[in-house]
């Protein structure tokens, strides 16, 4: 290194600066944006943006983009508004043996089921809270592009 700068200090500032742009709690780092975490592998942000958590690596099969995309359309998320993240190497996220993992071309036949039925919940609770909101029987609701529309009124109500 050159000018009395050395690798350390060179590593020492970059994690010091990944911190202050991530933001810097209690010893762990956590995302920026105001999110509802709704379960270990779904967050819905105050914006409405969608983020699905995938325990898999993006080898080429698409496994990543495949499996936000089989959530988000069970969920009716507006394609534009679904961001995909890499989940965390501790449980919920490792495979029944403890591992994480992607290999043998099965990440999305290992995890479609999950994703359909998770998306497919998570759009019914919404559809029903809005309607609880508004007052009205949830079949008169429907999901679409990440909001809730009361098919009589014509009323909306954003995920967020």
């Amino acid at each position: 290194m050159t000018a009395g700068f050395s690798r350390r200090g060179f590593v020492k500032a970059g994690t010091a600066a990944g911190a202050f742009l991530l933001g810097w709690r209690g010893g762990r780092v956590v995302a920026a944006s105001s999110a509802a975490r709704l379960n270990d592998w779904l967050a819905i942000g105050s914006d409405g943006a969608v983020t699905v958590r995938v325990n898999c690596v993006e080898m080429g099969q698409g496994a990543q983009t495949g499996m936000a995309q089989i959530l988000a359309d069970e969920l009716e998320a507006d394609w534009e508004r679904v961001r995909v993240e890499m989940a965390p190497i501790a449980p919920p996220f490792l495979t029944r043996r403890g591992h994480y993992m992607t290999g043998g071309s099965g990440s999305i036949e290992f995890h479609v089921g999950k994703m359909r039925a998770m998306g497919a919940a998570w759009r019914d609770m919404l559809v029903r809270a809005a309607a609880s909101r508004w007052g009205v029987d949830p079949a008169a609701c429907r999901a679409e592009r990440c909001t809730v529309v009361d098919t009589g009124s014509g009323r909306r109500l954003d995920y967020g």
